[in-house]
């Protein structure tokens, strides 16, 4: 029994237990995840910025300087695979100053366009550091 069908099962007892057994389940499928390296993201937000790691990572509060370290802080999280922990200690801040940057930036994310472009021209920065393309759907099954 393969995974997928494993999951299928799983679904199904859940729904039956529930009395929805006549619903369909919906999962998407995607490529395997391959993360991104921790040097890329680092040397992608860095270049980007036009400052260095200490810089980003010195203990300043200044827009300037804590921008950069929130994006820096959301691309190991989601880009590189890294929790919090590891984050804040790259970072040079405590496990819930990591998630907190990275949270802020995820919600100006859905109504700031010009960060939305930004992260995007960073994540394409990071995937040519890489040589990869950017993970995408490989079927919808419905």
């Amino acid at each position: 029994m393969t995974a997928i069908e494993e999951i299928e099962n799983v679904g199904r007892r859940i729904l039956a237990r529930h009395g929805l057994a006549d619903h369909r389940i919906s999962y998407i499928i995607y490529k395997e995840h391959e993360y991104n390296t921790i040097e890329s993201v680092i040397r992608a937000v860095c270049e980007y910025y036009n400052y260095t790691l200490a810089e980003i990572t010195f203990r300043c509060n200044k827009a300037e300087i804590a921008h950069p370290r929130k994006v820096l802080a959301y691309a190991l999280f989601y880009w590189a695979g890294l929790h919090d922990g590891h984050v804040g200690k790259l970072i040079k801040r405590s496990r819930v100053a990591a998630f907190h940057s990275r949270s802020s930036i995820n919600g100006y994310l859905t109504n700031d366009k010009a960060l939305f472009n930004e992260m995007d021209f960073i994540r394409g920065m990071v995937n040519k550091y890489d040589g990869k393309a950017t993970n995408q759907v490989k079927e919808v099954i419905t």
